[in-house]
């Protein structure tokens, strides 16, 4: 049986290491970055609805589903996508 993963493996650098102003402000674009995609993905989404559900003779309880599903799809990618990074750090 494997052993719980301690916080000290996942450090790089000494814990009183702060990042430099520079990779602070790279972390800060990034992150607002990610959440503008994001944001800018559901309303794609959103907005192609209508002529999709005209195209499809859907109902809007079909429709709903399209959306529901699609934020499904995409949640489960993005849970499972530290998983790589985990492994490699448990292997190292």
């Amino acid at each position: 049986m494997k052993t719980p993963m301690r916080r000290r493996d996942f450090r790089s650098a000494d814990a009183d290491t702060l990042c430099g102003a520079q990779a602070g402000r790279w972390i800060l674009a990034v992150t607002i970055l990610g959440s503008s995609m994001a944001f800018i993905d559901g309303t794609v989404v959103n907005v192609a609805l209508p002529r999709s559900q005209a195209s499809l003779h859907a109902t809007v309880v079909d429709m709903q589903w399209v959306v529901e599903s699609y934020g499904l799809f995409l949640g489960s990618f993005d849970s499972g996508r530290g998983l790589p990074g985990r492994l490699i750090l448990a292997a190292g």
